[in-house]
């Protein structure tokens, strides 16, 4: 047997778990739970036949063991896969939209204001600063690198030479 937390009923370890059927399942949330419970394991276990029978008692004893007996029976009986399956097409459509806001062409006032709403943002200005502090980090590293070396007096010596040509 699974360890399982206190009070929770105590399901078979997965590799005898896999044996036992719905009925037997159904049967030991009832017992632990009420028969509520019971026939929203069996609308849970229906509405993911993907799954095996264990697999869907454990996800379901997950969900009244997170989410409370009353919800997880509202889920079960409510279709769980509706509930749960909207999670990803719900991540689908936001990244749909998304991508469709940054996709969409920007015309006449509507370019305008994002323009200005850019503009004025903090985030902007925060980012500006980050580029203008690195490139005098950058300017300084670089100067204290070839202050002292070779790479220097050539340049002088070029510079020099330069000037004396024009001359």
């Amino acid at each position: 047997m699974a360890p399982t937390p206190t009070g929770a009923p105590t399901l078979p370890s997965e590799a005898t778990g896999q044996a036992y059927t719905e009925q037997y399942f159904q049967q030991l949330f009832a017992s632990k739970y009420g028969a509520k419970a019971g026939d929203a394991y069996v609308a849970y276990n229906r509405a993911h036949p993907g799954n095996s029978a264990y697999t869907n008692a454990r996800n379901f004893l997950e969900l009244i063991l997170v989410e409370g007996l009353d919800n997880a029976i509202s889920t079960g009986l409510g279709g769980a896969g509706s509930a749960l399956g909207q999670i990803p097409s719900a991540a689908a459509q936001g990244a749909q939209n998304a991508y469709k806001a940054l996709t969409a062409p920007l015309t006449g006032i509507n370019a305008i204001g994002d323009f200005f709403s850019r503009l004025t943002s903090a985030h902007t200005w925060i980012r500006i600063g980050e580029f203008i502090v690195g490139a005098a980090l950058l300017a300084i590293g670089l100067n204290a690198l070839l202050k002292q070396t070779t790479g220097v007096d050539v340049g002088k010596s070029a510079v020099k030479a330069a000037k004396a040509v024009r001359v």
